[in-house]
């Protein structure tokens, strides 16, 4: 990978940015800390697997690795080499992450030791399978060419976005510093790194801008079905015959959600979701579903999985998600136009 980064990305203006432009913005974003976090994540599930003898098949991940291949359209043998290649990445690299993919897929929450080890384990070698592989390096170019072209525009505009604070700045340039460090690659200049978080503060500004209240209340009504939230609590089997064992004691019997996760050895998550983040499988049963309704078995992502609904809420501009969700709608919109008008892509992504 570190040739790559060295590679034009793409070009706004008369300014070329590299992919460790790319790298650099993502870090300053608080994307690559994220993504570091779901390799760790990966990681354990990887290890706890092992323990308990429950690693996927070597024909569940070789099945995984085809469909890979073709939603990449890389068919042929030289194609995949090619693209493995380019990131500097071996076949074991990218068939690990084909295996920690199947496995958060899955489901299943990361054993709390595995995850605690994983902390301490040193992941620079797993970074870049992960970030190629996953989509992410694809997805922080597509961010930073945004912001680009967005700067661009507000600047045609004649808006000013203001700079960085010297202890920001000083805070970031560590942040990048230390992130380039475990990657073992020389990071970026403190001139590159004062560029790029500008260009995130004038992104920042002209997104404000766009978020009217008037603006606003139409993304939420536009969106007012997709942004409904849902809290609920959820049970994940891997066996539809043990889904539906636990429906059955559930429904049936009056055993109480935590007695049945206890008996079938699975945790019982909460969560606050979204219609709009949901399989479509699970959509129009849990849109109907009224509180305290129990919704399932429902299979999606290799396992059959039992909803209660515990309260459901339409979207409001009071909900601070709900409206940071219209105000990234509304940026989007723009960020798509300038896009196509203003980015000169130099490699695909």
């Amino acid at each position: 990978m570190k040739d790559l980064l060295e590679e034009p990305a793409f070009v706004v203006g008369a300014r070329t940015y590299t992919w460790r432009d790319v790298l650099t913005a993502a870090i300053l974003r608080g994307d690559w800390s994220n993504l570091e976090q779901q390799t760790r994540e990966g990681l354990a599930l990887v290890a706890q697997a092992d323990e308990e003898g429950t690693r996927p098949s070597e024909e569940a991940i070789e099945a995984a690795g085809q469909e890979f291949r073709y939603e990449r359209e890389l068919i042929t043998a030289e194609e995949m080499e090619a693209w493995l290649a380019r990131f500097d990445i071996t076949v074991d690299d990218w068939m690990d992450y084909v295996e920690r993919s199947l496995l958060r897929q899955s489901g299943r929450a990361a054993d709390a030791a595995d995850e605690e080890q994983s902390e301490q384990d040193d992941i620079a070698g797993v970074m870049v399978a992960e970030a190629a592989c996953s989509g992410a390096l694809a997805d922080f170019a597509r961010k930073l060419a945004g912001r680009a072209a967005i700067a661009e525009r507000a600047a045609a505009e004649k808006l000013e976005a203001g700079s960085p604070s010297l202890e920001d700045l000083s805070a970031a340039r560590s942040e990048v510093a230390a992130a380039f460090e475990r990657l073992e690659i020389v990071p970026p200049t403190e001139e590159t790194v004062s560029e790029l978080a500008r260009l995130e503060l004038a992104f920042e500004a002209y997104s404000r801008r766009l978020a009217t209240p008037a603006a606003v209340a139409a993304q939420i009504e536009a969106h007012r079905l997709d942004w409904i939230r849902l809290d609920v609590f959820s049970l994940s089997f891997q066996e539809e015959s043990a889904a539906r064992e636990a429906w059955l004691c559930l429904e049936e019997d009056g055993v109480s959600l935590q007695e049945v996760a206890a008996s079938a050895h699975v945790p019982v998550e909460r969560a606050q979701l979204y219609l709009s983040e949901l399989d479509a499988a699970a959509r129009p049963s849990l849109l109907s579903a009224r509180p305290g309704e129990l919704v399932g078995p429902l299979a999606f992502g290799d396992r059959f999985h039992l909803f209660l609904l515990h309260d459901k809420f339409s979207p409001s501009r009071e909900n601070p998600e709900v409206r940071r969700r219209a105000e990234e709608a509304l940026a989007q919109k723009v960020v798509d136009q300038e896009l196509s008008a203003r980015v000169r892509w130099q490699a695909p992504v």
